[in-house]
C-alpha cells in the first residue's frame, strides 16, 4: 500500500513542474503569433496608405490633410491596437502614423498633367504581450512599427 502512494506522489510532482513549463511554452505561442499577425496587418496597411496618397485617386491630398487621410486609411485596415492618429515625429506612445507627401509636376519624367506622387508613411504602435517577457519587454510592450515609400505617376 505505502508503494502506491509514493507513486502516486511522484506524478503530482511530475505534473506540478510540467504545467508550469507547457503554460509558459503556450502563453509564448500565442503571443508570437498575435504579434506577428498586427506586424502583418500594420505593415499592409502603411504600404496600402502610401499608395492611396501617392495615387491621390480622389484628387483631395495635399501636404496638409496627408497624414489624416493616411491615420484614417490605416484604421481602416488595421484593429486591436488603437486608433492610428497623425503626428510630426514618431513617439511610438500610441498608434501614430507620419507623412511625407508631394506631387511635384517638376519631377524627372512628369508634367503639369501627370505629377510625381510621392508618399513616405511611417506608423509605429505599442503592442501590449500577455506575459512580461524578461529581457525582451518593457512594461510588457514592444513597438511594432513599418514605413513604406511610394512614388507613381498620378492621373494615369
Amino acid at each position: 500500500m505505502k508503494n502506491v502512494r509514493s507513486i502516486r506522489g511522484q506524478a503530482v510532482v511530475e505534473f506540478a513542474v510540467i504545467v508550469p513549463i507547457l503554460l509558459a511554452l503556450v502563453g509564448a505561442t500565442t503571443d508570437f503569433a498575435r504579434v506577428y499577425s498586427t506586424w502583418i496587418a500594420v505593415h499592409s496597411a502603411t504600404r496600402a496608405a502610401a499608395e492611396y496618397l501617392a495615387t491621390n485617386p480622389d484628387k483631395n491630398v495635399t501636404s496638409a490633410n496627408a497624414g489624416t487621410i493616411a491615420a484614417g486609411a490605416i484604421n481602416d485596415e488595421v484593429s486591436g491596437v488603437g486608433a492610428f492618429s497623425s503626428v510630426a515625429a514618431l513617439t511610438c506612445a500610441g498608434p501614430e502614423v507620419q507623412v511625407a507627401y508631394s506631387s511635384n509636376p517638376t519631377a524627372t519624367g512628369a508634367s503639369a498633367k501627370y505629377p510625381l506622387g510621392r508618399a513616405v508613411v511611417s506608423a509605429c504602435a505599442p503592442f501590449h504581450l500577455l506575459f512580461n517577457y524578461p529581457f525582451l519587454t518593457q512594461d510588457g510592450s514592444w513597438a511594432i512599427s513599418a514605413a513604406a515609400t511610394y512614388e507613381v505617376l498620378q492621373n494615369r
